[in-house]
């Protein structure tokens, strides 16, 4: 009788701590949520989880290329989970393929309303991608990483970023966008030159009236 209810309490004991075989256990986590790669069996470099959402939840709220804007981002973010982070290389080009995904948003969605929409769909599609603390400490890492690394850009102001071809009247309204940042960038480099040569002047004359007057 004392073995039956020593038992009893080991398996409540058990349960408490979430050991498999217990019926009070946790639930079972998702396949797709087991490993850090996650689950891909159409090789398209998307987790077929996050593939099935933005289908459901995401593609009906965009247009044809504003949904492909969306797919190169979820490929940027699994590339994140399946690069080796001990390797300068791999980290590097991913932070490139990251900032073209990001870049051919702003291309594609343009300005206003419709990029605030942008904005919220890559949020969200990223809170989907990164979902467990495994995948978020991959996310800081790879962060990280890309600093340690030195990351730089490699992809210019003008430059179409995304890895699909638009229509040519698509493209013009796309090329006069980036026309646009461009001088934009133009106008605030020449600022900041401007307001580095009045600090440098600023600074040569206090330093100027810090030196004694020299006798004649």
């Amino acid at each position: 009788m004392k073995l039956k209810y020593l038992l009893a309490g080991l398996c409540v004991a058990l349960c408490c701590v979430n050991v498999t075989g217990c019926k009070k256990n946790k639930e079972k986590i998702s396949e797709y949520d087991v490993t850090l790669e996650g689950v891909d069996k159409d090789g398209n470099k998307i987790r077929d989880d996050i593939e099935e959402r933005m289908q459901k939840e995401m593609k009906s709220d965009v247009n044809e290329f504003e949904y492909k804007v969306l797919l190169q981002n979820a490929k940027a973010f699994n590339e994140i989970l399946t690069l080796n982070p001990e390797s300068r290389p791999e980290v590097l080009l991913a932070r490139d393929h990251v900032d073209q995904a990001i870049n051919c948003g702003i291309q594609i969605y343009g300005d206003g309303l419709n990029f605030d929409h942008y904005t919220i769909l890559l949020t969200k599609l990223r809170q989907w991608y990164f979902n467990t603390e495994e995948r978020r400490n991959r996310r800081e890492e790879f962060i990280v990483r890309s600093r340690e690394y030195h990351y730089s850009s490699t992809t210019a102001v003008d430059e179409y970023t995304c890895d699909f071809d638009v229509p040519d009247t698509l493209m013009a309204a796309i090329e006069e966008r980036m026309e646009i940042r461009r001088q934009k960038n133009a106008e605030e480099m020449k600022e900041k030159n401007e307001e580095a040569g009045v600090a440098k002047e600023l600074q040569s004359i206090a330093e100027e009236g810090t030196n004694p007057p020299q006798l004649p």
